[in-house]
């Protein structure tokens, strides 16, 4: 049994008998969701995807890891022993300080996504 309502679509009541036109509820409703599946999110959370520790040959290849200061807030400079720097930035849930020494043993790289973007890495 229908609840008596009434739908507004296009600025038309849309009754069959005094019953919402299950039809056009649908059209109107379809239409209204298909719509924001075709656009691009632009407010979507990056999502943890993956945790992990850094693996032996990472730590071997390493000097140093130290956290620095950057243009996006603080990031680990890992020292190579083949004389070159990478860095990646920290998880802003990491307690480190700059300057502070990271120890690649306990420390973790977490792989974040978010629906349109490419994946990125973060220490923690």
């Amino acid at each position: 049994m229908w609840i008596k309502s009434i739908i507004t679509y296009n600025t038309q009541q849309i009754t069959i008998n005094g019953e919402p036109d299950a039809k056009t509820i649908h059209r109107a409703v379809g239409h209204f969701m298909n719509i924001f599946d075709k656009l691009f999110v632009y407010a979507a959370k990056w999502a943890v995807k993956g945790t992990r520790a850094f693996e032996e040959a990472e730590i071997n290849a390493v000097d140093k890891a130290v956290v620095v200061d950057s243009t996006y807030g603080k990031s680990v400079c890992f020292f190579m022993k083949n004389g070159g720097r990478t860095y990646i930035p920290l998880s802003t849930e990491s307690s480190y300080q700059l300057g502070e020494e990271v120890d690649l043993n306990t420390a973790k790289i977490i792989t974040l996504g978010k629906e349109g973007e490419s994946d990125i890495q973060r220490v923690e």
